[in-house]
């Protein structure tokens, strides 16, 4: 009986050691697959409360680009304050200590800034910092306003004990509507970095951009938007 033990052994790494050799096999193709698949179209996730969610899979990348469409009452006044503003990030959950603002430039048509701030991440994940380069511009006759988010990683050392985000391009595309509202256009190239697997980035995408643009409709019902007043911005009856 006691002889027999080693060799149960044996046979049970034996099979083990195959399994965990098909798995990973199994897995690299997956994963080969995956990255030269894609239909480079938008296609509807998620259609709820008059929100849109579209995600587009291309080529050579592994992550989902996403994208959110809906209408919102309210100024535009409103809608770029809470992008540009970082006091009234407060609102969406951040926290205004950890949020830099350097180099904003503002004139008629256009603003830009660089723009840092830290996220907490759950455990077993390392916390984030991002720098961004933000650009607005509002087209003087349509009153359209576009604002693009990129990642600028270098534009400052990175804090110890944070990840420093490399990957990211925000799109706003803000159109006023001759009733009175205002369609949003919003599209998200965004990489989480570390070591958070991209199965696990794509599942969350849509569902949390969903969240995002519905938390953004009910913080536009907040007085201090409608009421809201940004240097150059015109309505749509301006």
């Amino acid at each position: 009986m006691t002889e027999n033990k080693p060799k149960r052994f044996k046979k049970v790494l034996r099979i083990s050691s195959i399994v965990i050799l098909g798995i990973t096999f199994i897995s690299i193709i997956a994963h080969i697959v995956w990255l030269n698949t894609g239909s480079n179209q938008w296609e509807l996730v998620k259609e709820e409360e008059g929100i849109k969610i579209w995600s587009m899979k291309t080529p050579g990348n592994c992550l989902l680009k996403c994208r959110a469409n809906f209408r919102v009452q309210c100024t535009m006044a409103g809608l770029v304050k809470i992008i540009e503003d970082t006091k009234s990030w407060s609102d969406i959950g951040m926290d205004s200590s950890k949020i830099t603002v350097l180099d904003p430039i503002s004139a008629p048509g256009y603003y830009s800034a660089f723009v840092g701030f830290k996220q907490d991440m759950p455990f077993p994940f390392a916390d984030r910092e991002i720098f961004t380069f933000m650009q607005r511009f509002q087209n003087s006759q349509s009153k359209t306003v576009e604002v693009n988010v990129m990642a600028a990683p270098n534009k400052t050392p990175p804090s110890e004990g944070y990840i420093r985000i490399e990957h990211m391009h925000n799109n706003y595309t803000f159109t006023p509507l001759a009733n009175g509202e205002i369609e949003v256009d919003f599209k998200n190239e965004f990489d989480l970095g570390g070591s958070v697997p991209y199965v696990l980035k794509n599942i969350g995408a849509a569902p949390m951009l969903y969240q995002m643009m519905a938390d953004l409709k009910r913080i536009m019902k907040m007085e201090k938007y409608k009421n809201a007043k940004v240097a150059y911005i015109k309505e749509f009856d301006e």
